[in-house]
């Protein structure tokens, strides 16, 4: 099945093209409170490989939270996306 996207808070389209035609920014006054949640439809349990990808730049927040929901927990990364790599 198709997996669920869901974003809270306040959110556009980026201005220049990202990954698969576009993407999607929190507006500065939101970035506190703006949440995207992506959710898979997972029905057979194992390994899954779980990636974000994002446009980089110099006015991007350096404290990115990514947070993975899985059977042993929950896991939260940090990401500094003004640098890509």
């Amino acid at each position: 099945g198709a997996p669920q996207y869901t974003e809270t808070g306040s959110w556009t389209d980026g201005g220049v093209p990202g990954y698969n035609g576009t993407y999607r920014v929190a507006n500065s006054n939101a970035t506190t409170t703006a949440t995207a949640t992506f959710t898979p439809n997972i029905t057979v349990s194992g390994y899954y490989w779980v990636s974000v990808q994002f446009v980089s730049g110099l006015n991007r927040p350096t404290d990115v939270k990514y947070t993975v929901h899985h059977a042993g927990g929950t896991t939260t990364y940090t990401v500094n996306q003004e640098v890509h790599g």
